[in-house]
């Protein structure tokens, strides 16, 4: 299902824009990165609203896009040191909830995503991140 980099992958630094910045850069910030391969307002806003420092892969940066094996909807959230800890398309938003709930108190991430979905769903998305935690 998915080329390039994976959860549990060394995130690979690379040159973004016009070089100004790098992956390693953005991440010496101390902050998870969330790295959108297309702009998604409304979701960039919910991580901005944790303190998650976001950035946008641009029609500038091809050597990220074929490094990182992006689509259009893809994100990574990077942590500080480095590693990837989730990979997943801009709409699988309970996947996105349940791996942030373990990083922030779970009130926290219900106020910044908005409301969950039905129990069903959540708990394949649940099934889904311990799978994706091993």
């Amino acid at each position: 299902r998915w080329g390039g980099v994976r959860a549990g992958d060394r995130a690979p630094d690379v040159a973004l824009g016009s070089g100004e910045t790098t992956i390693f850069r953005l991440l010496g910030e101390g902050k998870l990165v969330a790295l959108f391969a297309r702009a998604d307002a409304d979701l960039a806003a919910c991580f901005d609203r944790l303190g998650v420092r976001v950035c946008v892969l641009g029609d500038d940066d091809p050597a990220a896009r074929r490094i990182y094996g992006s689509s259009p909807n893809d994100v990574w959230l990077l942590r500080p040191d480095g590693y990837v800890l989730l990979r997943c398309r801009t709409t699988e938003r309970e996947l996105l909830r349940a791996m942030l709930a373990k990083v922030w108190a779970p009130g926290a991430v219900d106020v910044a995503l908005g409301p969950r979905l039905d129990a069903q769903n959540a708990s394949v998305v649940l099934r889904r991140v311990a799978i994706a935690a091993v």
